[in-house]
């Protein structure tokens, strides 16, 4: 983890060795990293949480099940999507108490009142316009249904006769992008919405699921999974241009979680099943590399300063990896959902 004191005395030592003191030019400001997820809190509940440099801080009261599913940034002002339920954790996971919300520097909103399951997985914000992605399940249907949250409005992706998923939300100019996967004539397929209206993404095999949007110049890349012969694999979509990506020989089902593009590669984590073990992976340009010979995931990753860092669990507990190395193990229960470095 990045020491930010001392990148912050480092910035001031080169600010006055290479300034007279009439040079009015503003010092840069040091980037930080944040981290949405989730933590056991002392009432036995896993909640929330969001860490800043390393320092973990709880977003609600702890009372009752919430997580952290993902965090953006814009100027001073810190986003973070998830949801919290609205009494004690049910014996039951299905029953009716999750509530959609989201936090502005701490503050919550609720988006959904708690009649129904509903949950935010992914934030991004344009101007004043903040931008929702998650799934609801709808009591009319019966289905569950992909959701788009716009200022806390919901904005239809479909006529909820389908059963549908909303993953991710992304903002390239005046664009609006979102993924997941609609059940259409019994298929689950992977799906991009622009602007409201779906794209389907071309696949092989009987399923798939599109995750994660991630940009690159004028390149938009889709990071995913398809289901083919038994297995699951993950795969991304290039432009709309679908690409398989390899495992580990003899491995089992394995999926891609996030991604970035860095000096023309792409970089992946996720996970891949070796027996019934599910073991992080890393993958670089389509070769795949195991973090680890124990249980966990690769959930998210950013560039930290020329240093692929890659958030996730082991065992129980959260943690990072350097450039595929270990370096971060928490030491209480939980784990990191979405890693951002600005």
């Amino acid at each position: 983890m990045k020491n930010s004191l001392l990148l912050s005395a480092l910035l001031i030592i080169t600010a006055f060795s290479g300034c007279s003191k009439d040079d009015d030019t503003p010092m840069p400001i040091p980037k930080v990293e944040y981290i949405a997820g989730q933590q056991l809190h002392s009432s036995g509940e896993f909640v929330a949480s969001l860490w800043t440099n390393g320092n973990q801080a709880f977003l609600t009261n702890g009372n009752f099940e919430s997580s952290a599913n993902n965090v953006f940034k814009l100027n001073n002002d810190i986003f973070v999507a998830g949801y919290e339920r609205n009494s004690v954790s049910p014996t039951d996971p299905t029953e009716m108490n999750k509530v959609a919300v989201y936090w502005k520097n701490g503050v919550m909103t609720e988006i959904t009142d708690g009649s129904s399951n509903a949950e935010a997985n992914s934030i991004a914000v344009s101007g004043t316009d903040i931008y929702v992605v998650g799934t609801e399940y709808n009591t009319t249907t019966m289905r569950q249904n992909a959701r788009l949250w716009k200022n806390g409005t919901s904005v239809p992706l479909h006529d909820g006769s389908n059963w549908s998923i909303g993953n991710d939300v992304a903002i390239k100019g005046n664009d609006v992008y979102v993924t997941g996967n609609e059940t259409i004539g019994g298929t689950a397929s992977a799906q991009l919405w622009k602007n409201g209206v779906r794209v389907d993404l071309p696949f092989t095999g009987s399923s798939s699921n599109a995750h994660r949007i991630i940009f690159d110049g004028n390149d938009i890349f889709i990071i995913g999974a398809h289901s083919e012969g038994g297995i699951t694999k993950a795969c991304y979509w290039k432009n709309g241009t679908f690409h398989p990506v390899g495992f580990i020989a003899g491995g089992g089902s394995y999926f891609a979680m996030d991604g970035l593009v860095k000096n023309g590669e792409l970089h992946l984590t996720g996970f891949g099943f070796e027996g019934t073990t599910a073991k992080p992976v890393y993958w670089q340009n389509g070769t795949a590399q195991k973090l680890a010979e124990t249980n966990g995931a690769g959930y998210s990753l950013a560039d930290i300063d020329n240093v692929i860092t890659i958030a996730g669990i082991l065992g129980e507990y959260p943690a990072k990896w350097e450039n595929a190395s270990p370096v971060f193990t928490g030491a209480t229960q939980g784990l990191f959902f979405k890693i951002i470095y600005q």
